[in-house]
């Protein structure tokens, strides 16, 4: 009698095995559209990485310290409400204070959006009054110019009293404008500040910007440049409706000038007055650069 052989695997049916069902079972691995698909996303992968790379290495070295500085007892209570003259500023260059730098440009151009007017006034002491309504009897088109609106405020002295294109003052104040209810009122929507305070020790300047929405600060940004002077000339630069340098303006606008958190050196020594036709010479100093409209509704 002959003995039955033993069963292999191979031949236990099909019950027991599982059956192939397409070409990918029988061969695991990736189709050549996988593989394209795989290829590519590597290649985009490395070449991030590379660009990353290139950027981080090239960029310039920042700073990570802080400088302890006195402002005097009156500036951190105009700035900051605060009685305590020592403040811990970043000293530049300073992402920290870019991101902040950022935030306030972006807040800069929602608040322009929805406004009705703004008005660019130089000044080289400290905003002393900051409201949120100015009570007027004159009509609201007679106020086209910065000069008119400084009429209006009862801290006109604060303010340039120039009718120069340029502001070449310490400080500047933007003030944007809502629409308003009354034909007596002027609706003020916020002010954006910008100075500059030069320090003896350690020596630099320190630059703000700052958003008030009447005595509420809301925003702002500072940073510390060691071993500067103030040299951020001009603050801002205003085209009235008219003829200003030769170019015929019917739609009045500012130029405004905010320092650089990533700057390591403020700019160049002007020769004071309007140089280079006032404003020329802040070309590449910063990116924050903005032309901003008197009358954004028009």
């Amino acid at each position: 009698m002959t003995k039955p052989r033993s069963r292999l695997p191979e031949d236990i049916g099909d019950k027991f095995l599982p059956q192939a069902t397409s070409r990918h079972d029988q061969f695991p691995g990736f189709t050549y559209v996988e593989l394209i698909v795989a290829i590519s996303i590597a290649a985009g992968v490395l070449t991030a990485a590379v660009m990353a790379f290139g950027t981080i290495s090239g960029t310039k070295i920042v700073s990570i310290r802080s400088e302890n500085i006195t402002l005097g007892t009156s500036v951190l209570t105009n700035f900051f409400a605060s009685t305590n003259p020592l403040i811990s500023v970043p000293q530049a260059p300073n992402y920290g204070a870019l991101a902040q730098a950022e935030i306030m440009r972006e807040r800069l151009h929602q608040d322009l959006s929805s406004s009705v007017a703004s008005f660019l006034l130089g000044r080289d002491g400290l905003n002393s009054t900051r409201v949120e309504t100015i009570t007027f009897t004159n009509d609201g088109r007679t106020i086209m110019t910065p000069m008119a609106f400084r009429g209006l405020l009862t801290n006109s002295s604060d303010f340039s009293s120039s009718a120069t294109n340029a502001l070449q003052t310490v400080n500047s104040s933007l003030y944007i404008l809502n629409a308003s209810t009354t034909n007596d009122t002027l609706r003020i929507r916020c002010v954006y500040e910008t100075d500059f305070v030069p320090i003896a020790s350690p020596l630099g300047v320190y630059a703000s910007v700052r958003r008030y929405q009447g005595v509420q600060l809301t925003d702002y940004y500072h940073i510390f440049y060691p071993g500067q002077t103030n040299t951020f000339r001009p603050a801002g630069y205003v085209f009235n409706r008219g003829t200003v340098n030769g170019v015929n303006v019917s739609r009045p606008f500012y130029l405004l000038w905010w320092p650089d958190p990533l700057a390591r050196l403020l700019p160049s020594v002007t020769s004071g007055g309007q140089a280079r036709a006032g404003y020329t010479n802040m070309a590449n100093q910063t990116p924050y650069f903005f032309v901003i409209p008197a009358f954004p509704a028009l």
